[in-house]
C-alpha cells in the first residue's frame, strides 16, 4: 500500500507540529506532498529541508520570497500569496489535507481542497462555520 499523500496547512503551528511528529515516525504510512504557512519562512524552511515537500506556501509574500532564496538549492517549489495556499490544497499529487490554520485563515484553501475532492482533515472549526455545507 502505498503512503497517504498529504498537505498541511497551518505547519508551522501546534497542531501542524503534532501531525508532523505522528508522520515522521510513520514514513510507510505517509509522505508530505505541501506544507503551508503564514509567515514563518525560518521553521517552514526547516520543515522543507527534513519533509522535503514538492510545495510549500506562506501567506505572506514577503516571507515566501525569503523561504524561495533559503531553499534555492532544494527541490521545493515555494509560492506566496492567499493563492499559494490555494495551490498547496489543491495540489495534484495530495490526496489528504489537514486544515490547521487558526481562525477563518484556511478557509478558502480548505474550500478549494473539498471543490477539488481532498479528504479533508478539520483541526479547527472556524473553516466549518465559514464554509458550511460547501465542506459537507
Amino acid at each position: 500500500m502505498s503512503p497517504r499523500r498529504l498537505c498541511i496547512l497551518g505547519a508551522t503551528g501546534s497542531v501542524g507540529q503534532a501531525a508532523l511528529e505522528v508522520i515522521q515516525k510513520r514514513p510507510d504510512d505517509f509522505s508530505i506532498v505541501a506544507l503551508a504557512a503564514g509567515s514563518d519562512d525560518k521553521k517552514l524552511a526547516k520543515l522543507c529541508r527534513l519533509h522535503k515537500p514538492a510545495y510549500a506556501a506562506l501567506y505572506d509574500k514577503g516571507a515566501a520570497q525569503r523561504l524561495k532564496r533559503e531553499l534555492v538549492n532544494e527541490e521545493t517549489v515555494v509560492g506566496g500569496g492567499q493563492e499559494s495556499l490555494l495551490e498547496a490544497a489543491t495540489h495534484p499529487d495530495c490526496c489528504t489535507v489537514i486544515a490547521a490554520i487558526a481562525g477563518g485563515g484556511g478557509a478558502a484553501a480548505t474550500l478549494a481542497a473539498a471543490k477539488a475532492a481532498k479528504r479533508i482533515l478539520l483541526a479547527n472549526k472556524e473553516a466549518l462555520i465559514l464554509c458550511g455545507q460547501s465542506l459537507i
